[in-house]
């Protein structure tokens, strides 16, 4: 049975916003958008988000690379640590957004995948290292 999970309101993220996560490899930012939070009694409060800007190897394509992550599950600790900056915009989100997040919650209720306790910054590396490995 999955375990009990309900959206939250939350004091400084809320869906739709749109953030700015600082990065080396980008002057202008990862644009962190907050697609659902919600509270897991597993895995406690989460935020689940799109990364857009990104630089992703693609597996098979050597000289092929993805600039969004379309999904991404952090907890709300994990991005306090991100130093994040409200750009103070918001998108509409439509049911497409969250078929990743639909993905994720099936294989996660069924022990398959886990949620991103490091900063954006560290996630979207550790992403791109494991794309890299896959070429």
């Amino acid at each position: 049975m999955p375990d009990m999970l309900h959206d939250i309101i939350h004091p400084i993220y809320q869906v739709g916003q749109i953030w700015i996560a600082p990065t080396p490899l980008n002057p202008q930012g990862y644009a962190v958008v907050i697609l659902r939070l919600e509270h897991d009694n597993r895995a406690g409060a989460l935020a689940h988000v799109r990364i857009e800007g990104v630089h992703i190897p693609l597996p098979n394509m050597p000289h092929e690379h993805g600039d969004t992550v379309g999904h991404a599950p952090f907890t709300l600790e994990a991005l306090g640590r991100s130093d994040l900056s409200n750009t103070g915009q918001n998108v509409h989100l439509s049911s497409t957004d969250l078929e990743g997040y639909h993905t994720w919650r099936a294989a996660f209720d069924k022990n398959e995948s886990g949620v991103f306790q490091q900063s954006v910054q560290e996630a979207v590396e550790g992403i791109a290292q494991s794309m890299l490995a896959l070429r």
